[in-house]
């Protein structure tokens, strides 16, 4: 059944959640299936998309739980299930800037977490030196967060208080402010625009700083042998 931009009304008949129909309702379309059923999208006789009369809609496959390819996405808690076909390294996520691939997530029997790193795409490369003392001006805190209603607490770092030693994991400036309404996140003039801190960035000064404390430790190594030797 299908109605103009007035909706059913003036076209004699009445609808119901338990009937086929789509309606105009002003500038929008609406579209309605009978309950229990689905509303499918195909392309050359082949389904390509379904949204399910549960809150799922899965693309590429016909299951709101897809397990040999295909996406799914269920709307009421934001759950998103990615599925491939086999399981050897093959890449779930492609991140992409203009036409550069900058990182990925690829699922074998676990899953990775890949950034850019080839060497022909950096410059000014130079060795990482004096972590030990970048390092000790971090502090590890254990804390919980406000909103967790379980109130567990956990290990990690305060942002602002990283920013000296590792200031490219860090986003966001100290007590932040949206300078005017932001519509897409839903954020007014004034809130708080949280800081936030990319862990994995600190890995190569805790390996440096791992590598100067075993130099350091070999040195000593070293010098006790000689004083036990003499």
């Amino acid at each position: 059944m299908v109605f103009g931009n007035g909706g059913d009304s003036g076209f004699g008949a009445s609808i119901s959640n338990n009937m086929n129909w789509v309606r105009g309702n002003g500038d929008n379309l609406q579209m309605n299936c009978a309950d229990n059923g689905f509303i499918a999208f195909e392309t050359g006789g082949t389904e390509r998309m379904r949204i399910h009369d549960s809150l799922y809609t899965s693309f590429g496959t016909t299951s709101a739980t897809p397990t040999n390819g295909g996406a799914a996405i269920e709307g009421g808690v934001g759950h998103l299930q990615l599925s491939r076909a086999n399981t050897n390294g093959e890449v779930m996520i492609r991140f992409m800037r203009d036409s550069s691939q900058r990182g990925s997530i690829s699922v074998s029997t676990s899953t990775t977490y890949n950034t850019t790193s080839d060497y022909r795409l950096k410059e000014n490369i130079t060795n990482l030196t004096d972590a030990i003392t970048r390092i000790k001006k971090i502090t590890p805190r254990r804390f919980n967060f406000i909103e967790d209603e379980n109130k567990q607490i956990i290990d990690g770092f305060i942002a602002h208080e990283v920013t000296e030693a590792v200031p490219e994991s860090v986003t966001g400036e100290k007590d932040g402010v949206y300078s005017e309404d932001c519509p897409h996140s839903g954020k007014k003039k004034g809130d708080p625009k949280y800081q936030e801190v990319d862990y994995s960035r600190h890995v190569p000064l805790l390996t440096a700083a791992l590598q100067e404390a075993i130099a350091k430790i070999e040195t000593l190594e070293s010098e006790v042998a000689a004083l036990k030797g003499s």
